[in-house]
């Protein structure tokens, strides 16, 4: 949430009881609405691969990977359900045993303006 009112994006907590799919509200300047689900894992786990089970209703993903410091992830639904596939959870550890966030989701690290 810090690091969308740093961006000027009017951020909110979700109401846990009545929004249980999004931790986060933003609403943009044009006054839309956009909710913001969070993850956050630790890369160097014992986890084969890390993954994070994700709820449906949502607009954004923002995948917090804590290695030597705090990596953001900003994922849309569809791009979400394109690497996760029929599967309820996302991975993000590479399979290779490497302590390395897959290929399919780096290029989102950081990409906060797909939500502005």
């Amino acid at each position: 949430m810090a690091e969308l009112l740093k961006k000027d994006i009017e951020a909110y907590r979700a109401n846990s009881d009545t929004q249980p799919d999004w931790d986060i509200v933003a609403v943009l300047p044009d006054d839309t609405v956009k909710r913001i689900q969070v993850k956050t894992t630790f890369l160097q786990n014992k986890s084969k691969n890390n993954s994070v089970d994700l709820k449906d209703r949502y607009d954004f993903l923002v995948l917090v990977v804590i290695d030597e410091d705090e990596k953001f992830f900003i994922l849309s639904k569809d791009e979400v359900e394109a690497i996760k596939g029929t599967k309820l959870s996302i991975s993000c550890k590479s399979k290779n045993g490497l302590y390395k966030v897959k290929d399919e989701i780096s290029p989102h690290i950081s990409k906060w303006e797909k939500i502005a």
